[in-house]
């Protein structure tokens, strides 16, 4: 949190982290102070990081959860659900490009 107003990070004097700062950490009037909750689950996210950097190192073992992730992910693409709204949601047929 220090690094958003002691220096250590740079915003070219644009405020951008003293504002982000202030917001964690104060209310606005209209939300609260962490709106997103950040803050809490930071430590979480940190570990998920550290885990993450640790399987990296393995290369070998990266690759693996790499393919993994692509072959487990098909039916789950950005075109079958653009297609599945098309035709579900929108009763539109997909034109061909």
């Amino acid at each position: 949190m220090d690094a958003f107003v002691d220096g250590t990070l740079s915003d070219d004097g644009s405020g951008m982290f003293h504002d982000l700062h202030w917001s964690l950490l104060n209310s606005n009037g209209y939300e609260p102070a962490d709106v997103y909750y950040l803050l809490g689950d930071f430590a979480a996210y940190r570990e998920a990081r550290d885990r993450m950097a640790a399987d990296y190192a393995d290369q070998k073992s990266w690759a693996r959860k790499c393919w993994n992730n692509i072959t487990a992910s098909g039916r789950f693409s950005s075109d079958r659900t653009i297609r599945d709204y098309a035709n579900e949601v929108w009763k539109i047929a997909p034109t061909a490009i």
